[in-house]
Order: C-alpha cells, then structure tokens, then sequence
C-alpha cells in the first residue's frame, strides 16, 4: 500500500516555484526572440503598403496611408515577376526536399551500417538523452558510468 504525505515538504514547494520562475523565465526569452526574429518580416510588409513618399515617416507600426501602389508598379514594370517569384519557391521547395531526402538517408546510414570510428562523432558533438520519466533533457554524460575523459564534461572541449 502506497501512501502520501499529507503536507508537502518546503523543498518541494520550493523547487516547484524555482520550476515555475524558470518556466515563465524561458517563454519570455522564447517570446522576446520570436517577436525579434519576425520583426523585419513585420516591417517590410508595413513599409510595402505605404506609398514611396512616406515610407519613412510616422506611424512605422501600421501602413497610413494604406495602399497597394507598390505591388502593383512592380507587377507592371516588371513582365517577369511572376517567373522571379516561382523560381524562388521551385528553388526553395526543391532545396528542401533533396536535403530532407539526404539527411534521412545518412542519418539510416550512420545508425545501422557499421564503419571504423563510427563513434567518433558522438564524442564532440552536444548530444542529448531525453529522459521521458522527468521530461527534460540532460547531457549524454551525465548517464555514463565512466570516469574517463572522453566521458566527461570537459571532454567535449
């Protein structure tokens, strides 16, 4: 028969609220990151629906005026547009899949062919074991037995 505590231990409550800071801690900077990654995406949208003239004057977070004289100048002085477009995606699109195709197709080969120093690579490179029990990730070293250098944090260096 299993029991528990009725109360809970200030340790424990204290490594939940630790938890809870780092949490809150990562989505501001995963937050912070994404609004920074995607900011010059945002503003050269805004700057595309104004005209030329007050491309560069207040407001900058929203196009006023709104318009689409930009588009339609370059879809009129340019007759190849449409082709410059779709031979970026074609581009883009083929790119994207002959190195999924590559990647997949060496990562089979790396796991089951057999070759010297086959685990050469997993000594530098920043592996990781996910533990599924806990949900985070920790270093592959940290679950190795051995005290040797290969093994051990600085190792890697």
């Amino acid at each position: 028969m299993t029991t528990f505590p009725l109360f809970r231990t200030k340790s424990i409550d204290r490594d939940i609220l630790f938890d809870r800071i780092r949490k809150l801690f990562f989505y501001a900077i995963l937050i912070s990151w994404g609004a920074l990654s995607l900011a010059p995406l945002y503003f050269t949208l805004v700057f595309s629906l104004k005209p030329i003239e007050n491309a560069y004057t207040p407001p900058i977070w929203w196009p006023i005026p709104f318009t689409l004289e930009n588009y339609q100048t370059i879809l009129q002085t340019f007759d190849l547009f449409p082709r410059w477009v779709f031979n970026s995606v074609y581009i883009s699109v083929l790119v994207t899949i002959f190195r999924v195709l590559f990647c997949a197709m060496a990562g089979y080969a790396f796991a089951r062919i057999a070759f010297p120093l086959k685990n050469l690579p997993v000594q530098f490179a920043p592996d990781f074991y996910d533990d599924a029990r806990r949900g985070d990730a920790h270093p592959v070293f940290y679950h190795r037995p051995r005290l040797d250098p290969w093994w051990s944090p600085l190792g890697a260096i």
